[in-house]
């Protein structure tokens, strides 16, 4: 995740000169708070809201965590297949499968080894977003208040861990309306630090 984060830096910091936040999905939700922890443009704002979507927040360390395991290509499938959000054309490619099966590995060793210190919160809102019938997700949810210094919402829209896809004007007008909150209330976040 360290090394994710450098790389985000370098790409995203020249960028970060208006008020910004950041959304993730599933794995990415852990990357997105993970970033609104650690990018910050040269004057030091932050994010002035966190948006995540079908994952909780992510664990705490513990002590005697175990290792990531490892997963056989049928194992990898078989959790494409569970999640429902891969078009039955792909999963008859083998060529196309092979392609998906590495970063499906690299985002699942992420998910295994990353951890949170105990206390580390973010400074901005968040706002979670689930799928009603994403039935390993939609219930953790709730998790990413302990996180937040913010205020905290969820907002579930009918649906799988896929449910953007049909619902993506609704998604869209719920972030939409978060940050004209966050940008109108001028958060500190919001406002350049002399």
């Amino acid at each position: 995740m360290g090394a994710l984060m450098e790389q985000l830096r370098r790409v995203l910091q020249p960028l970060m000169v208006v008020p910004f936040s950041f959304f993730g999905h599933s794995v990415g939700a852990w990357m997105a708070y993970e970033a609104a922890q650690r990018l910050r443009p040269g004057d030091g704002r932050t994010a002035v809201h966190l948006f995540v979507s079908a994952r909780g927040s992510p664990e705490r360390v513990c002590a005697g965590r175990a290792p990531p395991r490892l997963r056989s290509d049928q194992d990898l499938l078989a959790i494409l297949q569970g999640f429902g959000g891969t078009s039955p054309a792909i999963m008859q490619r083998p060529e196309l499968i092979a392609a998906l099966l590495p970063s499906l590995r690299a985002d699942l060793a992420l998910v295994e080894t990353y951890a949170v210190d105990p206390g580390d919160q973010v400074t901005c809102p968040i706002t979670a977003f689930g799928g009603a019938d994403d039935v390993s997700y939609s219930g953790s949810l709730q998790s990413w208040k302990d996180v937040t210094r913010g205020r905290f919402r969820t907002c579930i829209f009918p649906g799988g861990h896929f449910y953007f896809s049909p619902a993506a004007d609704a998604l869209a007008g719920e972030i939409i309306q978060d940050l004209h909150a966050a940008v109108d209330m001028g958060t500190p976040s919001a406002r350049s630090q002399p």
